[in-house]
């Protein structure tokens, strides 16, 4: 399903006039008849089973219009006679273990939520996983206009793009790189971030992107090393201290007219990153310097804590072997440099954005630390090569370098002209705001009273911890009606741990499957297995077991003491809610903006687990 419309299931080549396509669902579409026969048998019994074609759990007969049994939705039967047979064969007792899998489900959701709120999901996201982490996602296009927006007859509407991500400016990079040449509409991202010195960041890359004054180079040039590199040259740190003296120069109103109004911040947290900018200008990092910060220590030390080092290990091992020299090379020295440019002595300095400050919480006021006290705290989990999807990047080059280094710097390069063509055509803003505890004292829908929003991104940390069903009814009021293409994006992760069965599960072509079809060929699926005890074949029943479990809390969160008998909603019931934005039902459908999951072989490098579903939540249309 990860598949860019247009292209081929198998090769992923464009399709041509007229595709084959498949009978059983009329969904997967493939370039040739030999693409098809070679995907079939894969095809058939895995993606195409969730869309069209079932197997009847008895005779094992296919077809389309099956019943399926409302207890599990994991069996399908082409007749009542066939039903009842099966159910007399055993499934009675299957179907029991089942429901009580889902109940037992709802009862680890519902003591996870009693306490849940925005705060606990901020504070989540201030820790730092490791290199070994698999739950953060890359950088997501959250527009796909072409799918959705130019469908429709004379859309010129302003998008509103919200995302709760720490991957912001990644997200617009990629959102903005993806846009057709002739796009018309004004595009606003609005972020909020966890951390307020990570968003003062992004504000002075944007800043230098938008204003581009006496540039020692070009800006989209000088963006990649400003963000992932540990040291600067000469004239790269003279003007980053530069801007960043004028930067804690101007006041709020100066800082707006500068920008021309295209970076939106609040006039209390302009000056919280007045603040951050001043421990980064104060912080000496001439290398040379007797009180420079020892920077480049500091992270050797951090690397090599145990679980970092492991970390390191098994990231190696998913690597493409081309690939391997250029990352080894950044872990040793952490210097995001194109290969003609490696020469340590040219650079200088360090680089203060990557200084503790980066780290500072947002709920105490920060202060200017002494040197002696700072050191390295980048995130660990945050690698360069884990920002972006490695097989949309690699699809950008006719020839893609062969150091991951040049590859990622190339990209963000041609990512960062695009992002000026749109700023200069005053087509694109950026408002970015930050947690605090008191601002959350009200709900996220509350903060946002008034403003609607085209697209809005929901990572896994917040609706792992407050729950789909009540995200999907609170932010509703801030889902845009107007727009038939509005559309929430929640990204789940925990599903796989509350629902799947710890004892061996045999294959069985009465199940619908929805695991990646060519993970089978990874070279590491067993050692990811082990590492995981992950089922690399997750069933689509797993995640409806979720979604069944989740529903059932919330419908019963309003009672004080829970029915723990109350029979499991239909699926019927959690797709299409009432007062509540419903859930686009991926059984019948592609996702329209962010596929349901993604390919794990192919992005090796972004070290996947493929684990991670992102569902798609729109206004009842009915």
């Amino acid at each position: 399903m990860d598949v860019k419309d247009g292209h081929c299931w198998r090769c992923e080549g464009s399709l041509k006039d007229p595709p084959v396509v498949c009978s059983w669902c009329d969904v997967a579409v493939y370039c040739s008849s030999n693409c098809f026969q070679e995907d079939e048998k894969v095809h058939l019994f895995r993606e195409c089973q969730m869309f069209g074609t079932k197997v009847c759990a008895h005779c094992q007969e296919k077809g389309r219009s099956f019943l399926v049994c409302t207890g599990c939705y994991s069996s399908w039967y082409c007749d009542q006679k066939c039903q009842r047979k099966h159910w007399k064969d055993g499934h009675k007792d299957a179907c029991a273990e089942f429901q009580g899998k889902a109940h037992q489900a709802a009862n680890n959701l519902r003591m996870l939520y009693r306490m849940a709120s925005l705060h606990r999901c901020f504070n989540e996201m201030e820790c730092d996983r490791g290199v070994e982490t698999k739950a953060l996602p890359f950088s997501l296009d959250l527009l796909k206009l072409q799918n959705n927006e130019h469908t429709l007859p004379n859309f010129k509407s302003e998008m509103k793009v919200l995302t709760l991500s720490e991957n912001f400016l990644g997200c617009l990079m990629v959102s903005s790189f993806s846009l057709p040449q002739d796009v018309s509409q004004k595009l606003t991202f609005f972020h909020l971030g966890a951390n307020i010195a990570t968003t003062a960041r992004d504000v002075l890359l944007l800043y230098i992107m938008i204003t581009r004054e006496e540039l020692v180079r070009a800006a989209s040039d000088m963006i990649p090393l400003l963000w992932f590199s540990l040291r600067l040259t000469t004239d790269m740190a003279e003007y980053l201290k530069s801007t960043l003296s004028k930067l804690i120069a101007m006041n709020f109103r100066q800082f707006t007219a500068k920008v021309g109004g295209k970076i939106v911040v609040k006039p209390e947290y302009y000056l919280k990153y007045k603040e951050i900018w001043k421990q980064w200008w104060n912080t000496p990092t001439c290398i040379e310097s007797k009180d420079c910060v020892p920077l480049e220590k500091e992270r050797k030390k951090e690397l090599r804590k145990p679980n970092i080092l492991m970390g390191i290990e098994e990231y190696r091992e998913f690597l493409p072997e081309l690939h391997i020299p250029s990352v080894d090379q950044w872990f040793t020295e952490g210097n995001f440099i194109l290969p003609d440019q490696q020469n340590k002595e040219i650079l200088t300095h360090y680089n203060p954005i990557f200084l503790d400050c980066v780290r500072q919480s947002v709920y105490s006021i920060p202060n200017i630390p002494m040197p002696s006290n700072v050191k390295f705290a980048l995130r660990s989990d945050w690698l360069p090569f884990k920002v972006f999807d490695y097989n949309f990047i690699m699809g950008t080059f006719e020839d893609p370098p062969i150091s991951a280094v040049e590859l990622v710097y190339r990209f963000v390069t041609k990512s960062c002209r695009r992002l000026e063509l749109l700023f200069d055509a005053d087509q694109l803003h950026a408002c970015l705001d930050t947690f605090t505890t008191s601002k959350f004292t009200k709900t996220l829908g509350e903060f946002y009273n008034g403003k609607k929003f085209d697209r809005i991104f929901v990572p896994s940390v917040i609706t792992d911890t407050m729950g789909l069903s009540r995200i999907a009814e609170e932010y509703m009021a801030l889902l845009n009606e107007e727009n038939p293409c509005a559309v929430m994006i929640t990204e789940c992760d925990r599903w796989v741990s509350l629902t799947e069965d710890k004892k061996e599960m045999k294959s069985d072509h009465s199940v619908q499957l929805i695991d990646d079809i060519q993970f089978d060929s990874c070279k590491y699926a067993t050692y990811l297995k082990e590492a995981y005890s992950f089922n690399i074949d997750p069933k689509t029943t797993e995640l409806l077991c979720y979604l069944r479990a989740d529903y059932l809390v919330h419908t019963q969160s309003k009672y004080s003491t829970p029915d723990l008998t109350k029979p499991l909603p239909k699926m019927s019931d959690v797709f299409e809610r009432k007062n509540s934005l419903s859930l686009r039902d991926f059984r019948k459908k592609k996702n329209q903006v962010v596929p349901l999951m993604f390919k794990v072989a192919s992005r090796s490098m972004n070290n996947l687990s493929g684990r991670n579903r992102f569902l798609e939540w729109q206004h009842n249309v009915m």
